[in-house]
């Protein structure tokens, strides 16, 4: 319980605390970032938000500021991770001398270490099924495409001279490999979630091998979006009954969000070879010269 409190915490200091440069944080985000406390016991709802109010000892009607009151919990907690992650990166001086697979694995760690408090308390598989809704996949997968930049910035900070470009295919590819570590997360019964660290090790280690090819081909593509989905499916399986439902709309709405990311732009080659392609009714008539 000391651990809980200790990292949901940093949220509730993160929107309390304020400086001289740093705007004060509106009563919406104070509100939300103290409801954090409270999903533990009373999960994404009402009522921790209302218990989030009394903690941050503002007026009851201003519960009201907060609308889709499940959903904004989660959302704001993605957000602020991210920021977090963000502020970790910048301050930690090894990523220098870190490669790209060090990188990938070391954010996603941190990253999903933030989590494990709901992880712990049972509720973090509700936070999944919540983002994974219609309504907010498409918020949900603009989070993980935050973490991919975040990221990528730590990639392009690594100073080692033998390091390739960062291509497209290695950034769609480093999002399924969050995903699938994170939902490997949720059935992680090991000490230390030392099973999902080790599952993380090896998916990088095979991005690694994938992202060496100069030349990745259309197949490759498939095939990652394809390893992506198989991964999130067979979680499913390992998964507790309780963790199912976050698992399954994770794997069925954010993941085809997330492989989109990593589809190269098309280009229909047909197009130009018919002459209805082209609208002549608009050109000037010819002029016919006279000797």
């Amino acid at each position: 319980m000391q651990r809980i409190t200790q990292r949901i915490s940093r949220p509730l200091c993160r929107a309390l605390s304020s400086s001289a440069s740093a705007a004060r944080p509106s009563p919406r985000e104070t509100i939300l970032a103290a409801s954090l406390t409270h999903v533990h016991t009373h999960g994404w709802t009402e009522q921790a938000l209302a218990q989030g109010v009394i903690t941050s000892k503002l007026p009851p009607s201003y519960i009201g500021l907060v609308e889709d009151k499940k959903s904004e919990m989660v959302h704001y907690f993605m957000k602020d991770c991210n920021d977090r992650l963000k502020d970790e990166l910048e301050l930690n001086i090894a990523i220098a001398k870190m490669t790209h697979t060090e990188v990938i694995k070391w954010c996603i760690r941190e990253r999903l270490s933030m989590n494990i408090p709901f992880v712990r308390s049972k509720r973090w598989h509700e936070g999944m099924a919540l983002g994974a809704m219609p309504l907010n996949a498409l918020e949900t997968a603009n989070h993980l495409e935050e973490i991919v930049k975040i990221i990528e910035q730590g990639m392009m900070l690594s100073s080692s001279p033998s390091q390739q470009s960062i291509g497209r295919l290695e950034l769609g590819l480093v999002g399924a490999v969050y995903i699938a570590t994170e939902l490997h997360l949720l059935s992680d019964e090991s000490d230390g979630f030392r099973e999902t660290w080790n599952f993380l090790d090896d998916r990088a280690k095979e991005l690694a091998s994938a992202a060496s090819s100069p030349f990745p081909s259309p197949d490759m593509i498939v095939a990652g979006s394809a390893v992506a989905s198989s991964l999130a499916g067979a979680v499913v399986s390992l998964a507790a009954p309780a963790a199912q439902l976050g698992v399954q709309t994770v794997a069925g709405s954010v993941v085809p969000q997330i492989m989109a990311f990593m589809q190269p732009p098309t280009i229909d080659s047909t197009v130009g070879t018919k002459a209805k392609d082209y609208d002549l009714s608009d050109l000037p008539p010819f002029e016919t010269q006279t000797h």
